[in-house]
This record gives C-alpha cells, sequence and structure tokens, in this order.
C-alpha cells in the first residue's frame, strides 16, 4: 500500500489507509479497489515499454481472511488498463500478498488507540514497476473516538529486481482524519507523502510526491464504500486522482 509515487513506473495498485479494520479469526471478506489518473505528472516513457499512470485505470480485487492472534492475510491480483498515447490495453499487472497484524483493545470501547503493522510482496512486470518484485513493511497507528478517527501508516519499501535490492529503501508517510457526519457517513482527507526512486532517461532518480484528497465513507453493516478526488501538491505527483472502493464481508 505504498500508493501515489507516480513518477515514473510504479504500480499505484491500492490507494488507501491500512487501519484496525481486519477480519477476525475465520472471516473472510472481498474488497474491489479501482483508482484512475485522468491526466499524468509524466506524459513520456522513461524507459522502452513503461506503463505511465497518464489516462489510467487500475483495477484491484483482493479477498482477505482473519488467521488467529489478530492477524490477517490479503491476496490480490491489479488489473491496469492503460489509456496513454493513443494505446488502449488491458492486462493483469501482477499478484500482491499483506500480512497485517493489528493490537486488539478493549472490547466494546468506543474511544480507544491502536497500533500494528504489515507487510506484503508484490510480483509484477517492468512495464509496471521497475523493480518488478517489492516488498513494503511498515507501522500503523490510531485513535477512534464516536465521531472522529485518525489513522497513519508510515512504510519502507524496495524492488529486489533489476539491481534495486541492493540502494536504499524508498519510504512513506501517511494519514488520514475522517468525521462522523451522518449516520453510518463519515468525510474527511488523507494525506500521502512518498519519497522513492524510479527510472529515468538519465538512470535512477528519486522523486517526493505529496497528494490530498477528499474522502467520503459509508460504513454498512456487511459492506462499506469509499469515494476519494485526489489533488497532486507538487509536480512530481499526479494532478489528480480518482479513487473508489466497496468492501463486502462474505
Amino acid at each position: 500500500m505504498l500508493p501515489m509515487a507516480a513518477a515514473h513506473a510504479e504500480l499505484p495498485d491500492v490507494i488507501g489507509i491500512l487501519t484496525d479494520e481486519i477480519n477476525d479469526e475465520g472471516e473472510l471478506s472481498f474488497d474491489i479497489h479501482a483508482n484512475s489518473t485522468p491526466r499524468g505528472s509524466s506524459l513520456t516513457q522513461s524507459y522502452q515499454n513503461e506503463v505511465v499512470n497518464n489516462h489510467g485505470l487500475r483495477l484491484t480485487p483482493s479477498l482477505s481472511y482473519g488467521l488467529p492472534n489478530n492477524v490477517e492475510l490479503a491476496v490480490s491480483a491489479p488489473i491496469v488498463h492503460e489509456g496513454n498515447a493513443g494505446v488502449s490495453t488491458t492486462s493483469f499487472a501482477g499478484a500482491r500478498g499483506r500480512l497485517t497484524w493489528i493490537a486488539q483493545g478493549e472490547p466494546g470501547r468506543t474511544t480507544y488507540a491502536y497500533w500494528g503493522a504489515s507487510t506484503s510482496l508484490l510480483l509484477t512486470t517492468q512495464k509496471f514497476d521497475y523493480g518488478q518484485t517489492v516488498w513494503d513493511i511498515g507501522l500503523i497507528g490510531g485513535y477512534r473516538t464516536p465521531d472522529w478517527h485518525f489513522a497513519t501508516n508510515a512504510f519502507i519499501a524496495n524492488g529486489t529486481a533489476n539491481g534495486l535490492g541492493s540502494m536504499a529503501v524508498d519510504y512513506s508517510l501517511d494519514g488520514k482524519l475522517i468525521n462522523q457526519v451522518a449516520d453510518k457517513t463519515w468525510a474527511g482527507m488523507e494525506l500521502y507523502q512518498a519519497h522513492s526512486k524510479a527510472m529515468t532517461v538519465d538512470g535512477i532518480g528519486w522523486f517526493t510526491t505529496r497528494t490530498l484528497f477528499g474522502t467520503v465513507e459509508y460504513e454498512g453493516k456487511e459492506n462499506s464504500l469509499q469515494f476519494g478526488i485526489g489533488k497532486g501538491l507538487n509536480g512530481n505527483t499526479d494532478p489528480w486522482t480518482l479513487k473508489f472502493s466497496d468492501f463486502i464481508a462474505l
């Protein structure tokens, strides 16, 4: 979930903040996430066959299962539609597996802090992410009240193919703050900040990206929906990004 490092190929398959919302032991859920970039920060390829975000659409279905000891396993398979420079193709981008652990608070409390950790492995091809085999690991933290929810993620990541394994890791610090504005409906903001490396015509370069999203979320008994509109805050970031997700308990 290291989202929005959009300068040159780095697959933004899921854009979201990890929180304490994981499946209990034995529970199964299905999630579908979509995000689209009407106009990307980079319109030209930095290396042969690179898929840039401009006019792109990413669709990522995911299955999650609750394991013992407050651990959740999620597997996903992102699908990417490329629409840049007159090209229109749709293909599987690879597969990701993620393990997430959350320290559970006292049952029944409505105001509490939480924390946890998560790690994932993404297998993809060079045209979607120059690293090809990308791992991440990070910390999760948050605080809930009946009307407010704050959450933050701090992650490091690296690609282990194409010689990137010996280089310094990428890192990101993301956060969200939402308020309950109506029954089962929340609204707020998400901020994504990443410092990451990418292949350019001059070799490996480093880029800082920042995106601020306005979001609306609906939490039902068996499913939840989220819609967000993101504005890039610097020249390395896609100017606008749209995202949507639907969580369904099975």
